[in-house]
This record gives C-alpha cells, structure tokens and sequence, in this order.
C-alpha cells in the first residue's frame, strides 16, 4: 500500500507536496497495516478548478515509475534525464526530488531521488523491520554509493554499470538483484489510467478476458452489472493492419524492443439482447459509456486481484456518477478489497462529497480525510491539502461548502459574469464589423 507521497519541482508542484494516505480516524475506513501502526486508505480523491495541478500529482507518479522501469535500458547514456520542472522562475535551474513510502511484500520501504537535467544527483532507499527501525539499503550521492549491511548481492558490480543519468534501482532490478526485486515489483504494478490510453486499457481488458475463462466470466459480469443491456462477449481475431505494424515497429525501434510485431490483434465484440431478438455488435458500435467502461473493468479487476495501486485521472469520463460510486465502493469494501488494493483519482463532479444514493444517507461515500484539494496560486504553483484540513462541521453539507468556495479549489466565484462579458465583447466586434 502507498503510504505517503511527497514531490517537488515536477510541472506545477514546485514548492514540495506530500499527500499521506494515513488516516487518523480510527473508526473509518482505514486499513490496519502492522508495518505501518496507523489506519491506511484503500481511497482518494483529488479536486480542484481546472489547470490547478490534479493531473500532476498522478503524473509526477507515472514519471517515477517510468524512471524506475526504464531509466536504465532506454535512456540514452547521453541524453540526460527527461524532467518536468516548474516551467516559471528558476524552476528549470532547480533539482526535483521525488519520494514514496509503501508496503509490499510484508515490508515498509522508502525509495526517493533527486535529478536535474543531467543526472541523478541522490537516491536511497530504506527497509523498516517490524520495530519500524530504519535500515539503509543503499544511499547514493552522485555516483558515489554506500550500501547497508541489509542489501546483499552484486551491488558494487550494478553501481559500476549504473550510469550517471539512470537509476540504481532500475539497474539492480534490470540485472536480478533479488534484494530490490520486492520494491521493483511494487512500481511496476502501479496502473495509470487517463483518457488518452483509453485504447490500451481496453485492450488490457481484452487480452485479460482472452487468457481463461474465469477472467472472461468477470468482466463479462462486470459489464452487465453496468446494464448495458449486454449478454454474453466474444474475442476474435483479426489481422493486424499494416499502418498498425508501421506504428509497433517505430515504437519497438524507438524503446530497442526485440520482441517479434504481432500478425494479428484480438477483438471484443458484444450481443445484445432486444425483446425476442439478439445481435452481435462491433466494438465501435457500442456507446463512449461502454467502451469507456470496458477500459475501466479490466485494470479495476486486476488491481484487485493483485493488492496494488490504480491512478485515475478523470475517472467519471464517460461514465454515470452511479457507476464511478461502485468503483470507489469496491475498494472500500474490505471483503471485496480483501488484498488492500488503492484507488487515486481525480474528478471534476462532487459525487464523492455526498450520501451515497443507493446506501445508507447518513453515511458519506468518502470520509473527509479521503478527499484532497488542488489550489493554484498567482505564481502558477499547486498546492494540495486535505479537506480535513478546513475542519468541516460533521453534518456540514460538504459538496455543497466545497461548490459554494469555502474550501477553495474552485473556479473563479466571478466565473459566470467574467465568460458573459467576454462573449458580449465577440458579439460588440461582430456587430460593429
């Protein structure tokens, strides 16, 4: 379980932000983690006016991932490292720093590192035994590396192939180390999900339901439990079209990929059921809500499965608040999530803020300790707090405090009278041209 996050300088996080998942709530809806000796969320939400800087909390993870996957096998050895610093001031001049602290595999780590442009200028990573004493695996300052007595191995020999611009940890976990392996498997099965990789999800999706027939039974029932009106999927295949191999064949070049470019690519298609009378459809004939929801069902099933962390960036697109309620349900329910998988996500609606529609009205979908705000300041830096933080009344109707601006994170209360004049300003020009 991700415990805390805390970053600096990446986009609009300039000056630096933590976001705990820690609860001090002790009857809500935290976990008990021993490794940690507090409640844990299985949930958080992140809002805020459009452009505050919500995406970039998930961002700055997806970088760190990527970094860790990748830093050694596909960055260039002399194309420096890929930052995202704060575009304004001395921003780009200055170091960002990352760090995550998590459990996996019955162990608290705490991995972190501080890159410019060029290099990585420190990284460490820390082990707590179950007296939550710390122990150094390794700390590193330039290419200068002291390893604890905790770390075993061939660490001398990776720091030598570790190169200036590339991660120690993505090198040892890219040759075997089996004593960051654990650490490394944590950050691989963080999944993002945003708009944009609707395509990839959805095919994540296919290909899960394609493996065997359990998995095909629960998306197939995750589907219907949406009321699509669906009865039954089937996955064929096709051949692969040429401009689509063009594509992989780029990309394989790109990232020195040796894996052979796939003939043929695997499809989903959905029967419907109509009174007396079925069809089976194409996946594009189906709705946005659908196909968006079967690009939602594959990676919710897996996160599950698996106890990890799924980032979600605009959850509710395309999808009917009622919907996006049971995901969150899901991973608050401890005997649905019973391998204490995480959902972070962002969102413009405010459905998380109320009662839940379809449960108990007094008992809210999330606790105020599960939902962050997003400021941006004139300098165009973010700053994320909890709504816990206003200490809101506890029968306070927090959705609507939260539209009324008594939290911040909103748009501009001038917002309406500000677009009215501006469209007036156009319709003056026109009629004097």
């Amino acid at each position: 379980m991700l415990i805390q996050l805390s970053i600096s300088n990446h986009k609009s996080l300039h000056q630096e932000q933590e976001v705990t998942f820690v609860t001090g709530l002790m009857n809500g809806r935290g976990r008990e983690i021993a490794q940690v000796g507090s409640p844990v969320l299985p949930v958080m939400s992140i809002h805020g006016a459009n452009a505050s800087g919500k995406s970039n909390v998930l961002d700055a993870i997806g970088w760190l991932q990527s970094a860790v996957r990748n830093s050694y096998r596909q960055w260039l050895p002399e194309g420096g490292v890929p930052t995202k610093p704060f575009a304004f001031g001395s921003g780009p001049k200055e170091p960002s720093r990352y760090e995550v602290d998590f459990v996996s595999d019955s162990s608290r780590w705490t991995y972190g590192i501080e890159i410019n442009s060029m290099h990585v200028l420190r990284e460490w990573l820390h082990q707590y035994g179950t007296a939550r004493r710390r122990r150094v695996l390794f700390e590193r300052n330039g290419q200068d590396f002291l390893f604890g007595a905790s770390l075993s191995g061939p660490n001398q020999t990776i720091a030598k192939l570790t190169r200036p611009n590339s991660l120690f940890l993505s090198a040892a976990a890219q040759n075997g180390h089996e004593g960051v392996l654990p650490v490394w498997r944590w950050f691989n099965q963080v999944r993002l999900a945003d708009p944009e990789n609707l395509r990839a999800r959805q095919s994540f999706t296919t290909e899960r339901a394609s493996k065997n027939t359990t998995a095909q039974r629960q998306i197939l029932a995750a589907m219907k439990a949406a009321d699509f009106g669906l009865t039954d999927l089937e996955i064929v295949e096709n051949d692969l079209p040429e401009e689509s191999k063009r594509i992989i064949r780029f990309v394989y070049k790109q990232s020195k990929t040796n894996i052979p470019i796939p003939d043929k690519q695997k499809e989903v298609r959905f029967r419907h059921a109509a009174g007396n009378h079925s069809a089976l459809l194409d996946f594009e004939s189906e709705s946005m809500g659908t196909q968006a929801w079967y690009g939602l069902v594959g990676p919710l099933i897996a996160t599950l499965a698996n106890g990890s962390l799924l980032c979600f960036d605009e959850i509710d697109h395309h999808l009917h608040p009622l919907l996006v309620e049971q995901v969150v349900q899901c991973f608050n329910d401890p005997e649905v999530n019973t391998r204490n998988a995480q959902l972070l996500f962002t969102t413009q609606r405010t459905f998380d803020m109320q009662s839940s529609p379809l449960g108990d009205e007094d008992e809210p979908i999330l606790d105020r300790d599960q939902i962050w705000l997003t400021e941006k300041g004139e300098t165009g830096e973010t700053a994320i707090v909890p709504l816990s933080a206003y200490k809101p009344r506890r029968r306070q109707n927090i959705e609507r405090a939260y539209l009324q601006g008594r939290f911040g994170a909103v748009p501009s209360a001038h917002l309406a009278t500000s677009l009215i004049r501006a469209l007036a300003i156009g319709d003056e020009t026109k009629e004097r041209s």
